[in-house]
Order: structure tokens, then C-alpha cells, then sequence
């Protein structure tokens, strides 16, 4: 995939960013991803519905305490970082930039950049853009087309402990997961359920 960048298209990106506001204090310099806080929100929910670790949560917002008794309700917080950002240019030189980022979906998307300038003008260029899903397994039946992230059921798993796993409520894993039973007896080793939309 080939498509061009321009310092518009740029600097409308960065204005994108700085348009999620109110944001909560202290936030990574290179979000790129955000939530806005609701009642009911925890680390856990937020983390999960993002396809992200509550440790890379926490070290996103540095001001949001270890126990997530500090959200602030209806403010901004970080879900997806800017992982590497280089850049490389001499006078009339190329300019390369590698941006990878945490997708929605636990998975990852990443793309280069690059961009000549001379005398005659600016060229810009991108190309490698990939996404890579982090669900492999087959998926159990009926989870919804929206669901985000996902949980390859291993031996041991319970419906209970899938969802505390995921900060999620049972009434979301039953409602994301229609096929598995109320007791939670038929769950399929090896295959995915949803954990998040």
C-alpha cells in the first residue's frame, strides 16, 4: 500500500491529538490513542476494551495511581502510544520515520515514511503499512463483529476467571460469548471468545 503524506495531513494528525480534551495530566507525549473516562470505567475495563496491559496504562498516565482509585470522569487518558519514532535528515537529505503503534485490537500497526527535500520541493512517501490481528485461533460461534479482543480458551478456564482476567463483568463475557451456556460448561479448548469490544 502506497499513499502520501503532506505537512497538512500532519499537522491536522497532531491537531487530532491535542483535540482530546480535557485530558488527565501528565499524559505520554506520544499518544496517539485515547479514551474518555465514564462512570463505571476502571483500568482493567479500559485496558481490556483496548486491546492493551494495565501496566502499559499506568506508564501512559503516569498520574493515575497504581490502584486506579484517581480516574478522572469525563477527561481523556491514554490507550495507544507511538512505540518508535526516528527521524534522520541533512540539508536537502531523506528524511525516514518508522512510527509503530498498539492497535485496538492488542495487535500492532506499522508503517514508513519517507521524504525527500531538495531545491525543486518536497516528496513525501509511505509504504509498508501492515496491521497484524493478535487472534489467531478459531473463533467459538456467535461473537460479534465489533469484538476487539480476544482469549484462546486454554485447560483450567472458567467463565470466571476469563472474565477477572479481563476486568469484565460476566454479564459482558455472556453477552459478547451467546453460545456458551449459563454454567459455562461448553467451552471449546483452543478456540477464541471475546473479551472486548
Amino acid at each position: 500500500m502506497k499513499f502520501t503524506l503532506s505537512a497538512a495531513l500532519l499537522t491536522g494528525l497532531a491537531s487530532l491529538a491535542s483535540a482530546q480534551s480535557p485530558q488527565m495530566p501528565g499524559l505520554s507525549p506520544s499518544c496517539n490513542r485515547y479514551h474518555y473516562v465514564q462512570s463505571g470505567d476502571t483500568c482493567a475495563v479500559i485496558a481490556a476494551a483496548n486491546g492493551i496491559s494495565i501496566a502499559q496504562f499506568l506508564s501512559w498516565n503516569p498520574e493515575v495511581n497504581a490502584g486506579c482509585t484517581n480516574l478522572w470522569l469525563n477527561y481523556f487518558v491514554c490507550t495507544g502510544v507511538s512505540a518508535t519514532t526516528s527521524s534522520t535528515a541533512g540539508n536537502g537529505g531523506t528524511t525516514l520515520i518508522t512510527v509503530t503503534s498498539t492497535a485496538g485490537n492488542g495487535g500492532t500497526t506499522t508503517g514508513t515514511a519517507t521524504s525527500t527535500a531538495g531545491n525543486g520541493g518536497t516528496t513525501t512517501t509511505s509504504t509498508g503499512a501492515t496491521s497484524t490481528p493478535t487472534n489467531t485461533a478459531p473463533q467459538m460461534p456467535g461473537l460479534p463483529s465489533n469484538c476487539s479482543l480476544f482469549h484462546t480458551v486454554v485447560t483450567g478456564d472458567t467463565c470466571e476467571v476469563i472474565a477477572a482476567s479481563y476486568g469484565i463483568s460476566l454479564a459482558a463475557f455472556a453477552a459478547w460469548n451467546p453460545e456458551v451456556n449459563s454454567t459455562c460448561t461448553n467451552l471449546w479448548l483452543g478456540f477464541a471468545v471475546c473479551v472486548g469490544v
